[in-house]
C-alpha cells in the first residue's frame, strides 16, 4: 500500500468540485484542498489518470506526493482530522 497526499489549487468552482468528487473514491479530504489516501499501485495509476484530465485547464495546480510508510507514520498532525489508517477503500 502506498500513502499519498494530493494538494490542489483550482479557482474554478465547477472544476474544483469535479476533482473533489473524483478523489472521494480513493481517500478523504483532510483540508479544503488536501486529500490523503493509502492506495494500491493500480489505484495510484488511476489517480494519476484522473488528475491528468485537469492539467489542461487554466489556473489549475495539482500536486501528488507519494510517501514512504516511514514518512507517513512520522507525519505530525495537529487539530481535528479523520484517521484513515484503518479504513478500507473499495472501488
Amino acid at each position: 500500500m502506498i500513502p499519498i497526499v494530493i494538494i490542489y489549487d483550482i479557482s474554478d468552482d465547477k472544476l474544483r468540485n469535479e476533482l473533489y468528487k473524483e478523489l472521494l473514491y480513493f481517500g478523504f479530504r483532510r483540508q479544503y484542498s488536501l486529500f490523503e489516501a493509502i492506495v494500491t499501485k493500480g489505484e495510484l495509476k488511476e489517480i494519476k489518470r484522473v488528475i491528468s484530465q485537469f492539467s489542461s485547464f487554466e489556473n489549475v495546480s495539482i500536486n501528488l506526493y507519494t510517501l514512504s510508510q516511514k514518512a507517513y507514520e512520522d507525519t505530525i498532525r495537529l487539530g481535528k482530522y479523520k484517521d484513515i489508517t484503518n479504513e478500507c477503500f473499495i472501488i
